[in-house]
């Protein structure tokens, strides 16, 4: 497994919380990116702008769900964010 690169000050014997949240939402990310490169039909349709794929993060104490804006980004859909 590859070593992510952490966001400034983000350390992983600083803020636990911050530190797991970046690793999970990394893990997102790079899923979303095999489940592209691995499939030829998916790939089509995502550059065709039939298909999206989004990322999001599921908060259990709050129950509120995090779209991230790194897999948002150029797929056309509107999303809006929720504070």
């Amino acid at each position: 497994m590859s070593q992510m690169d952490l966001p400034e000050g983000v350390r992983p014997d600083s803020d636990w919380k911050e530190y797991l949240d970046h690793l999970a939402s990394q893990h997102v990310i790079q899923t979303i990116e095999k489940i592209q490169q691995g499939s030829q039909a998916i790939s089509r349709q995502i550059k065709e702008g039939r298909l999206a794929i989004i990322g999001a993060m599921y908060d259990v104490t709050s129950g509120k769900v995090h779209f991230l804006d790194e897999t948002n980004a150029g797929s056309g859909l509107n999303i809006e964010k929720q504070s």
